[in-house]
């Protein structure tokens, strides 16, 4: 949705772009020749939802099972007052999923 600098809201027709589908960094790209121009003094706003979906199911597997080894973990270790380490189970099934960021998260 692009919104002038009036606050008048202008619907952007989905053809015209396309969602490029990332763990990390999803981006939009246009469709056609370009994205739709924001008017000057103007907004764009991008609504989302982020994540693997609403339901348990929709989660990749190895990381429903990290979730339940660091549950059990927690559950184990309840009363120790001090911090426990990650199991190292539970870090090397959550590997793929983290984001490795070189030069201040930016573009390479």
């Amino acid at each position: 949705m692009m919104i002038d600098r009036n606050g008048v809201e202008i619907q952007v027709d989905p053809v015209v772009y396309q969602l490029v589908m990332d763990t990390h960094r999803p981006v939009l790209r246009a469709a056609q020749a370009a994205l739709s121009h924001v008017p000057h003094g103007g907004v764009a706003r991008i609504h989302m939802r982020a994540g693997f979906g609403p339901d348990w199911s929709d989660l990749p597997a190895d990381l429903a099972q990290a979730i339940l080894m660091l549950a059990a973990h927690f559950y184990e270790f309840r009363h120790d007052t001090g911090s426990t380490p990650m199991p190292s189970g539970v870090s090397s099934l959550i590997d793929r999923f983290r984001n490795i960021r070189l030069f201040q998260g930016g573009r390479l």
